[in-house]
């Protein structure tokens, strides 16, 4: 007889809830989950608006203080993700070293890396530079850091569901739960990957 719900998710821990949230209470293990899941895309973002390595890491570490200083008065409002404004806040620290270097650039005559990015501090870039393969590993970083709050057969039935693209009714047979308890597997993991990334 199919079990009419999955396993129980495991008791709450610390790591549980909305990531923005435990930021703005200032848990610590919400801070190293932040900068373990966003490091890498920050510094990507940096990377492809011509900022060379040296200058992309200290860029990132004043994106982070600037989160750290400023996450209490953030607020989600429709249409905004914690993670644009993340942008938002790396876009203005890139726009800040475009502002520093086109005086070195006038001053030296300047280099085409920096000119590139003068150009592109010109512009306007509302849209992160996320690559597919960049977004791609921000997830599975998300993925690792929620999967021990998850209970085996609910993992096991949003896994086969969502990566794997199995029919739900085979998952069901297969995990003894009826349909409907492995769309909500599905709906609870996807609801936690969705806190975890901020949003």
């Amino acid at each position: 007889m199919a079990s009419t719900t999955p396993f129980p998710d495991r008791s709450p821990t610390s790591s549980e809830g909305s990531l923005v949230l435990r930021l703005q209470r200032q848990e610590s293990l919400a801070w190293h989950q932040w900068v373990e899941l966003y490091s890498p895309l920050v510094y990507h973002w940096c990377r492809e608006t011509g900022l060379a390595a040296a200058d992309a890491a200290d860029v990132m570490q004043d994106v982070f203080l600037s989160v750290a200083r400023n996450v209490s008065r953030y607020r989600t409002v429709p249409g905004q993700t914690f993670r644009g404004w993340m942008w938002t806040i790396t876009r203005n620290k890139i726009r800040d070293v475009a502002r520093r270097r086109s005086r070195q650039v006038e001053a030296t005559g300047g280099s085409s890396a920096y000119q590139h990015l003068l150009q592109w501090a010109e512009k306007d870039e509302s849209e992160e530079p996320t690559s597919p393969p960049e977004a791609h590993a921000l997830l599975h970083r998300a993925l690792d850091q929620i999967k021990p709050e998850v209970a085996p057969q609910t993992w096991e039935a949003f896994w086969r569901s969502v990566v794997a693209g199995e029919p739900t009714a085979q998952i069901a047979a297969d995990l003894r739960l009826t349909p409907n308890s492995v769309r909500q597997a599905k709906s609870r993991v996807l609801r936690r990957l969705r806190q975890q990334l901020g949003d």
